[in-house]
């Protein structure tokens, strides 16, 4: 232009981009910690350690990752000052992803209800992150391209003798979700261990 440069933006949607990982990491709960450890194949040389300790503030309950290793998801307990929800860590940069951008610093995805995540277990389609907690599985879209990322979308609830669920697995094509349920419990649950409880708990498939 005659007074100088001048310049314009505009913003465009691009083509899915996928993230080529090949770090040997592996990530590990530790109390109010993700762990993030370098490890080697087999025969491969190196030393396997600890390299870095990424502070979430809650217990971890459960972790997992993407199939790309972009992306890490760890459950966080519930505590009295913050609700329970799941962490986004970006498996790249080894650091927390903002889950909600539209708020000042990173933010998690928090479970509604007040709810304590138990177990969690991905979709091998990378569209959702299904969460586990007290009589219901939270359904999370995790789709980078979808306008609902990091949104809770579904609520799936499940009656179990104690309302309680150990742990969740997706079959090979997403079409099936398999949770395990105890009856019996070392201290607690239909009827204690110690007190003689022998109760078997159920796999329920959803």
């Amino acid at each position: 232009t005659p007074t100088g440069p001048s310049s314009t933006t505009t913003w465009l949607r691009s083509q899915r981009v996928a993230i080529d990982n090949p770090g040997g990491y592996a990530f590990v709960g530790s109390g109010n910690s993700l762990q993030v450890l370098d490890v080697q194949l087999k025969g491969e040389a190196g030393v396997e350690q600890v390299v870095k300790s990424i502070d979430l503030g809650q217990r971890v309950m459960a972790v997992a990752t993407s199939a790309d290793l972009a992306r890490v998801f760890a459950a966080v307990a519930w505590t009295s000052t913050s609700p329970g929800g799941v962490w986004v860590i970006d498996g790249v940069a080894l650091q927390k992803a903002d889950a909600v951008p539209t708020t000042p610093g990173a933010d998690r995805i928090d479970l509604p209800y007040g709810q304590s995540p138990t177990a969690i277990a991905l979709d091998p389609t990378g569209h959702f992150l299904y969460v586990a907690a007290t009589g219901a599985v939270f359904v999370i879209d995790i789709d980078p391209g979808s306008i609902k990322l990091h949104q809770v979308v579904d609520t799936i609830p499940i009656s179990t003798a104690t309302g309680k669920i150990n742990d969740l697995a997706v079959n090979a094509d997403g079409t099936r979700l398999y949770l395990t349920a105890p009856a019996t419990e070392l201290y607690g649950g239909t009827t204690a261990w110690v007190r003689g409880g022998r109760d078997p708990g159920q796999v329920l498939v959803v």
